[in-house]
């Protein structure tokens, strides 16, 4: 989705080594002259600027969890823990944020779904008419559902469920094609973040959905992690002191000869009792 990599992700990846006492930590990611305290009352953390004497409950365009700067329209998503790179929302049916990297394919999985669910709509309507109309039913309106949830009761459920699912599907979707006609993302939205501000990423509506159609996902800026939680094991380096292995040709023995009776015969008279 665009997870911006924490400070000890990068210290980590460079090589570094963690930090010995968890408050040495926290103070590590926090920006110069910024100390956290955390209030008697609440228990909430706030900080304190050295440089003019002053109190914020956030340290403006910077993540004191993640410890590295926020850029614009980010946000630390609490469900991921992460900060995100132009955070929409946390879709919990996904699994995941939605945000720069990944918005673009949320808006093709809500097309494709719209499309699915419209296409199995459809098909269970048409196979409920085409019932009524083997029994040759004369009824119409509230009497024709009843009849279909008598006589047709799996296709009436599932004709149903799909409406249902299509309807919300097709106003999730509208919400999201307003959203980029607007230049906003959902939680902007939700606070309220451009009101009676000037947008200056916004390019109008149809630049907007031109630009969600051909900008280049950027790539992740995540490090290795797999690596960093993984380490390859070590080679071992070829001893030049240590005897080449026999090859088949220096062997004692001929192969051709069949050695399992004498293996046979060995493991019979050791396993037998000395006699007295």
């Amino acid at each position: 989705p665009g997870v911006i990599p924490r400070r000890t992700w990068l210290i980590r990846a460079e090589g570094g080594e963690r930090e010995s006492s968890v408050d040495e930590l926290r103070e590590s990611l926090l920006p110069a002259g910024w100390r956290r305290f955390h209030d008697d009352e609440s228990g909430l953390p706030y900080f304190y600027n050295e440089s003019d004497g002053q109190t914020a409950w956030e340290i403006p365009r910077w993540c004191a969890t993640c410890g590295v700067p926020r850029p614009p329209r980010s946000k630390h998503c609490a469900t991921c823990d992460n900060c995100v790179d132009r955070f929409d929302h946390h879709c919990p049916w996904v699994g995941t944020c939605i945000g720069r990297r990944n918005y673009r394919s949320f808006v093709g999985f809500l097309l494709a779904t719209s499309a699915l669910a419209a296409l199995v709509d459809a098909a269970t309507i048409a196979a409920l008419v085409r019932g009524a109309q083997r029994r040759k039913s004369s009824v119409s309106g509230p009497k024709l559902a009843y009849e279909w949830i008598f006589n047709q009761p799996l296709d009436a459920a599932l004709a149903l469920y799909t409406t249902f699912l299509l309807a919300s599907l097709l106003a999730l979707l509208a919400y999201h094609l307003r959203l980029v006609a607007l230049g906003e993302t959902t939680n902007e939205r939700v606070k309220g973040h451009w009101d009676d501000k000037e947008k200056d990423h916004d390019r109008g509506c149809c630049l907007n959905y031109w630009t969600l159609c051909t900008e280049r996902t950027p790539p992740s800026r995540l490090p290795n992690l797999t690596a960093l939680m993984y380490p390859p094991p070590p080679r071992h380096h070829s001893d030049s002191s240590r005897p080449s292995r026999p090859t088949r040709a220096d062997t004692d023995y001929d192969t051709d000869v069949d050695h399992s009776h004498d293996l046979h015969a060995a493991s019979f008279s050791s396993s037998a009792p000395t006699p007295r």
